[in-house]
């Protein structure tokens, strides 16, 4: 749901949408109290409407809370596998020193080249990350055909069963940072959010009556401050889409690293 906002609409329009549509949603509510039949006990006593206003945002802002604990246990999620990944990576890379050549530098080149293509780029999931995920997986083939000709003839070896086992959690971690960075707030959560936001909007309307300007502009803020929280929860919620994205030093560091070595097939590194 945070990636189609965000590919829809720009991050500051959707906070500007939805702030006014809880204004519109405020004013409907007065529109609303102001058309029922006039009663000399239609009005709500001042802590009745405490009461009523309370509670509506409370709750609103329980939701808001459990959507938000869901939003930054993702982010903390793909935090930990790009760090996951790139230890495995370095440690595949150093048991393939181990191996004769050619198939070291074979490897070890390979493996250069997947870690260059698991740093994540900013931006949309779209057809350009889909390319370059679809690249990854290709150097992931390549990776896995090298390692089956190197280990082959010695497969019987503690060495060989120590690189497959290095390799595995490689490709698996892999896999699971991808599953992590397109898994997001489930959209019925998110929209039922953004309705009881709407819904509690008409409700303060509706209780509060006319209302002054003080008020209003009250209102106003309190909705502003509600839209920014919406809006950060939709941002921890699209990895790398927002502002603010899952750091990706660990990955940026073993690539440096990684680069460093002369891989020159005969010579000792």
């Amino acid at each position: 749901m945070s990636e189609l906002i965000l590919k829809v609409i720009p991050f500051w329009l959707f906070g500007l949408l939805l702030v006014s549509a809880c204004v519109i949603a405020s004013e409907l509510g007065r529109v609303v109290r102001r058309k029922l039949p006039s009663r000399p006990d239609a009005d709500f006593p001042s802590d009745i409407q405490g009461y009523v206003v309370g509670a509506v945002f409370g709750l609103l802002a329980l939701l808001m809370a459990l959507t938000f604990s869901i939003a930054i246990n993702r982010y903390d999620e793909r935090r930990g596998w790009v760090a996951q990944e790139a230890n495995a990576i370095n440690t595949t890379f150093l048991r393939a020193s181990l191996l004769d050549e050619p198939f070291r530098t074979q490897i070890q080149s390979t493996l250069r080249m997947y870690a260059h293509s698991r740093i994540s780029p900013d931006g949309i999931w779209d057809e350009r990350m889909n390319a370059r995920l679809a690249q990854s997986h290709q150097i992931q083939d390549r990776l896995w055909n090298e390692a089956h000709a190197a280990l082959y003839p010695i497969r019987t070896t503690e060495l060989a069963s120590y690189f497959v086992v290095s390799l595995n959690e490689t490709l698996d971690i892999g896999t699971r940072r991808e599953l992590a960075g397109r898994t997001h707030i489930p959209a019925r959560i998110f929209n039922s959010l953004l309705l009881y936001l709407l819904g509690a909007s008409f409700i303060l309307g509706f209780v509060t009556g006319s209302g002054s300007i003080q008020a209003r502009l009250t209102f106003a803020v309190l909705f502003i401050l509600f839209a920014i929280a919406i809006m950060m929860i939709v941002d921890l919620d699209s990895a790398q889409a927002g502002a603010i994205r899952v750091p990706q030093t660990a990955m940026k560091d073993l690539v440096t690293a990684l680069d460093k070595v002369k891989l020159e097939p005969g010579r000792a590194e």
